[in-house]
């Protein structure tokens, strides 16, 4: 069995001796090999990753990140952080940790609009700022949180962990909450919404990762709580609003 094992982990070690492009067309059928022999996959997964990791462009590869994520838990989660340090270092880590925050930032303004109609806008602004986003959750409304279908399953299976269910009178209303320095930055899936900004630093009217919160004046619209600092508006005026959020962003946290 040793023998047959260190087989295997010498493919993989002969395929990591390859140039990137080399290295990444063996990927798929190394996995696979893998997946046969569960007492090998963390050790041969995590050499894997420390690779690719190597690759002068190492954007995302979903089955290498489907798998890390599946077998390690949410990276970029404190309580899953020795199960991923035992087999990878800390900026390989952060390197899936990004490629899971982009797509569930993606997965909120496309698949999680109440309307399903992608709104690149929000999208492509939120991601200028991946990078300033320590941590996020996501409350979902009962549509999304109770859904059997294959997008949705997949959808809560990544953000296990940092997952709410959203009341309120909207069942198709979702909230993605971003942390960025010192303040929670709530966006709603339905249009019409404002952004509002909460302090951490001061008790909010909601606790993150609490089981439930609601899409009303009490909870995450709480525009009347000491804590909460501005509500922005998705509204073109004589300047674009992207233009006033990034302003926003600068004043808060003197970033872009």
């Amino acid at each position: 069995t040793w023998l047959f094992e260190e087989v295997v982990l010498s493919q993989i070690r002969a395929a990591a001796d390859k140039n990137d492009l080399a290295f990444i067309s063996h990927i798929q059928t190394l996995l696979e090999e893998l997946d046969k022999h569960d007492a090998l996959m963390d050790q041969g997964l995590g050499l894997l990753l420390s690779r690719y990791a190597k690759c002068q462009n190492a954007r995302e590869h979903l089955e290498l990140r489907g798998v890390a994520v599946r077998r390690w838990g949410n990276p970029w989660l404190e309580k899953t952080e020795a199960a991923w340090l035992a087999w990878v270092k800390k900026p390989v880590r952060e390197m899936v940790a990004q490629w899971l925050k982009l797509r569930c930032i993606e997965d909120f303004f496309s698949l999680l609009q109440s309307d399903h109609a992608a709104d690149q806008r929000r999208l492509n602004f939120w991601l200028r700022y991946v990078d300033h986003i320590h941590d996020m959750y996501f409350a979902l409304g009962r549509d999304a949180f109770f859904s059997r279908g294959d997008d949705y399953k997949r959808i809560r299976g990544d953000m296990q962990g940092r997952l709410m269910q959203l009341d309120g009178i909207q069942t198709g209303n979702n909230a993605f909450l971003m942390c960025i320095g010192e303040y929670v930055f709530v966006e709603f899936g339905q249009k019409n919404n404002a952004c509002h900004i909460f302090r951490v630093s001061s008790p909010m009217p909601f606790v993150l990762g609490q089981s439930s919160v609601s899409d009303t004046k009490t909870h995450l619209k709480n525009s009347d709580h000491r804590s909460h600092v501005q509500a922005l508006r998705h509204r073109d005026g004589h300047e674009d609003w992207e233009v006033r959020f990034a302003r926003a962003c600068y004043e808060l946290l003197h970033c872009m």
